[in-house]
């Protein structure tokens, strides 16, 4: 009989391996960035090193959550139910967040002033992955906060006035990304 729970260990660096303070180690039940955690654990200390403990019960995805959401995990981990301990710290490594920026119009082409705009990020392989909204100007540009580097359909969608979806965009951690034209149906 498998134990209930596991202790995990994290080592978070970023892109060159200086480790990361202040990252919460986080279980999920799926592998988007938005699921509340199942499990999750203190803040990582000045090595970048954090333990938790996790149940086994279910498949689990493990990574870390920048709690300011300036970083976001380039990787995680699938623990699958019932497994054990992994005998080496899980490395994650994060990458600072990237930026839309976006022009939105109303199904008629006129700017989209002063609307709120909410923004799903579609994973190419995982589905739904991170949400996000901000709010028009008055020529219907719009700047989301940061958001998970990776590539992703965008669905953005304005209540009572229409919605849409893009091809697939890449955001290079860091990056300003700039989507014009998005034209509400």
């Amino acid at each position: 009989e498998s134990p209930q729970e596991i202790l995990i260990e994290l080592r978070v660096v970023d892109a060159k391996e200086a480790p990361l303070a202040d990252m919460m180690p986080i279980a999920t039940l799926a592998p988007n960035a938005f699921d509340k955690p199942v499990a999750h654990g203190g803040l990582t200390d000045e090595q970048g090193i954090a333990r938790f403990q996790v149940p086994t019960g279910e498949t689990l995805y493990v990574r870390a959550w920048d709690p300011e959401l300036k970083m976001f995990p380039a990787n995680f981990y699938t623990l699958n139910k019932g497994a054990d301990a992994p005998l080496e710290p899980l490395r994650i490594v994060m990458a600072p967040g990237a930026v839309l920026e976006a022009t939105v119009l109303t199904p008629e082409g006129a700017p989209a002033m002063s609307m709120p705009v909410e923004v799903m990020l579609i994973h190419t392989k995982w589905g739904p992955w991170w949400p996000t909204e901000g709010v028009t100007d008055f020529t219907g540009k719009v700047r989301f906060p940061p958001i998970p580097p990776g590539e992703y359909e965008i669905a953005f969608r304005v209540e009572g006035v229409g919605q849409t979806r893009s091809a697939a965009v890449s955001f290079a951690p860091g990056e300003r990304v700039r989507v014009e034209g998005v034209r509400l149906e």
